[in-house]
């Protein structure tokens, strides 16, 4: 079936795009997948940017958890080991990429 508009369809906010894509991601992430350390982890979804389905990237980076760990640790005079939250893998944001375009999807926060 084809419909005609006569109206443009209501525009969907690139925030609302973005949280679609990433609940995608988490549904259809494999349950068996286990993230080797430095390799990306994989999960199938649609990118609302370019519109590939396909894979989707989900690396570990540095965010706004290891920024105020570091800063906490420079109050309290821990200077030496304000280099430590940088290391932990647990403390970073995983982020999901379109495999295709590179375009953020999703960002989940520890």
């Amino acid at each position: 079936m084809h419909y005609a508009y006569s109206y443009a369809p209501p525009a969907i906010s690139d925030q609302r795009m973005r949280e679609h894509a990433l609940q995608h991601v988490r549904e259809h992430a494999p349950a068996h997948a286990q993230q080797v350390a430095g390799q990306p982890q994989r999960a199938v979804a649609s990118c609302p940017y370019c519109g590939h389905t396909g894979a989707v990237v989900a690396r570990r980076e540095v965010g706004l958890c290891n920024w105020m760990s570091a800063f906490l640790m420079a109050l309290l005079g821990l200077v030496p080991f304000c280099i430590i939250p940088f290391c932990c893998t647990s403390c970073k944001d995983r982020v999901f990429r379109c495999n295709n375009c590179g375009a953020v999807l999703g960002r989940q926060r520890p």
